[in-house]
């Protein structure tokens, strides 16, 4: 899933990444991701990742959202 995800971040056209981790409470789990090398791809290319506090979604933790914070910053 990280390859597919890296190659989507790399495209052109791809300005912003919706649900990152596509987890939903319940009902699924997280994508198996290498968030670190996603956040790293997406802060070289400029895509931002939502953060989605929903009680249900939380798609980026408090970590790995400061982490690509950092990420963009350093870009």
């Amino acid at each position: 899933m990280t390859a597919r995800v890296l190659r989507a971040l790399s495209h052109p056209l791809v300005h912003a990444m919706g649900h990152p981790t596509a987890r939903m409470f319940g009902s699924r789990p997280p994508a198996a991701l290498d968030l670190k090398r996603v956040i790293a791809r997406a802060a070289e290319r400029g895509v931002a990742l939502e953060i989605n506090a929903q009680p249900h979604r939380m798609d980026l933790s408090d970590t790995n959202a400061r982490r690509a914070g950092r990420a963009a910053s350093r870009s």
